[in-house]
């Protein structure tokens, strides 16, 4: 698929060894490592690192183009370990993944220096009475291959090696997947507030629709892409079956997070969208991506 030939990420995952307990709160993982993070950002780093990460709105004339208002989809993904495990325990190790899209390598820093003082300064998970949830980074690992102490890593951002589409694309013919999303994925229809739950194939256009949308807006806006391409011209021939699908509903002071987790299966000619599934897999969807929402994982 030679319309994302320039969207590229890279990748790396944190093995954090605990050294005071950490709980998390009956919450996906993700947005108690959403809170922590941002709070070592406001507390450390500047404001217009701040604002870099968190908080950068668009140009008018930019979002017009995009068509999505004045937040952009961020250039980060924050994948905490996803496992029923909520308790960790002095010597045990907890993965935090890493995504940084495109030119977002340039904040590898930052990142690096949040997570440590996280685990050293700051707390992970619930405090009060539980553990004061600190952790030290035990080992960096690059694209799942390569490993780096802490010192070591990230001394220069450009010595790190992308991952384009033409590292993960398959050459198989595939006529039926199934895709388990395994973290809360949260898809909103244009010109709706109401999420959509994909077990029609009108639900599954929606799915693959705005898949694509994030996709183009990614390489657009971090990876040198100079032309947009709103609409896709994939067939949608497909047929959905076999779904499955579990409600999740979160609150955080006045904040509401939501999202469906389970499988549906794709039949028909996959030809011109697995390269598609495949970035999706490794890039999310949905709302909340920054965080963990909208993980999913391609299985025969």
């Amino acid at each position: 698929m030679n319309t994302f030939a320039k969207l590229h990420f890279y990748k790396f995952t944190f093995r954090l060894r605990v050294t005071e307990t950490i709980v998390f709160s009956e919450i996906f993982k993700g947005l108690s490592l959403r809170n922590s993070i941002k709070t070592v950002f406001h507390k450390e780093f500047d404001r217009r690192i701040l604002t870099e990460v968190f908080d950068k709105i668009l140009e008018p004339g930019i979002s017009g183009k995009l068509n999505i208002g004045s937040k952009p989809p961020r250039f980060y993904i924050l994948e905490p370990e996803i496992t029923p495990k909520m308790k960790y325990l002095p010597g045990e190790f907890f993965y935090i993944n890493l995504i940084l899209i495109g030119n977002g390598i340039e904040y590898i820093e930052y990142f690096k220096q949040a997570i440590y003082l996280l685990g050293k300064k700051y707390w992970l998970g619930r405090k009060s009475g539980y553990g004061r949830g600190n952790f030290e980074i035990d080992a960096v690992i690059e694209r799942d291959k390569y490993s780096f102490s802490f010192d070591s890593f990230a001394a220069s951002y450009k010595n790190y090696e992308p991952v384009y589409l033409k590292d993960i694309s398959s050459s198989k013919h595939y006529k039926r997947v199934l895709l388990h999303f395994f973290s809360p994925t949260c898809i909103i229809p244009e010109n709706d507030t109401k999420p959509a739950v994909i077990n029609r194939a009108n639900d599954l256009k929606l799915f693959i629709d705005i898949l694509y949308r994030r996709l183009s807006q990614l390489q657009f806006l971090y990876c040198g892409e100079e032309n947009y391409i709103y609409k896709h011209t994939l067939k949608n021939d497909l047929k959905i079956s076999g779904s499955e699908f579990n409600w999740h509903r979160y609150e955080i002071g006045k904040e509401k997070f939501e999202g469906f987790t389970g499988k549906f299966e794709i039949t028909g000619n996959l030809e011109n969208l697995i390269d598609l599934l495949v970035l999706g897999e490794h890039l999310h969807v949905g709302k909340d991506t920054p965080y963990g929402f909208g993980k999913y994982e391609i299985l025969n």
